[in-house]
């Protein structure tokens, strides 16, 4: 895929802090400024046919290596409920059983200073789904595709935190026996995932 060039430009240190305090006073600087007159000099000298094929261009790129990272992506997916949430989402942590009951543990026990308010809130990295590729999802996992490293589900409310396994479907928990479980499986520094 293509990508930005840079562009040198030379000016004189004393030139340079002058225009750096006129463009200061204005709100702007230097390379913001000179951006901005890049692009009103590409528009005025590239006719617009040949700057609208090239930008079709720059799209088609982008798309195909944002298809090419999503087909590299191992994904898991959740459904929180309970405290008035009903959220789907994917993160693409790879989190196995193991992971999320860790990440639940994590949530369950925070002490930051004002705690999460949800559990969904302790994911940065997740990107909100809809239910119907939620679904999919959980196909996938059920297919064991390898394209899913889990699904899960917990429901706050009713202390419900459920996992799909590709052999033999879906397996449900007290969400405090998960949170007690990930303690044990954490406790020892020096042990592999195995004998978590």
């Amino acid at each position: 895929m293509s990508g930005s060039v840079e562009i040198v430009l030379w000016l004189h240190e004393y030139e340079l802090r002058a225009l750096e305090k006129q463009l200061a006073s204005n709100g702007t600087d230097v390379e913001k400024r000179m951006q901005e007159m890049l692009a009103d000099l590409y528009s005025e000298c590239v006719p617009f046919e040949e700057r609208q094929a090239i930008q079709e261009r720059i799209n088609a790129e982008h798309a195909e290596a944002v298809a090419d990272q999503m087909a590299n992506t191992t994904w898991a997916a959740y459904h929180i409920t309970g405290h008035g949430e009903d959220l789907y989402f994917k993160t693409s942590k790879a989190d196995t059983l193991l992971a999320a009951a860790k990440r639940l543990r994590t949530y369950l026990t925070a002490e930051d200073n004002p705690q999460p308010a949800s559990f969904a809130a302790v994911l940065k990295d997740r990107t909100e789904i809809t239910q119907a590729e939620y679904d999919q999802l959980l196909d996938q996992r059920l297919q064991n595709t390898g394209k899913v490293s889990g699904v899960f589900e917990m429901d706050f409310d009713r202390d419900t935190f459920s996992a799909a396994n590709a052999m033999d479907g879906w397996h449900t928990y007290r969400i405090h026996d998960v949170s007690v479980a990930a303690y044990h499986a954490f406790r020892k520094q020096n042990i592999s995932t195995d004998q978590r």
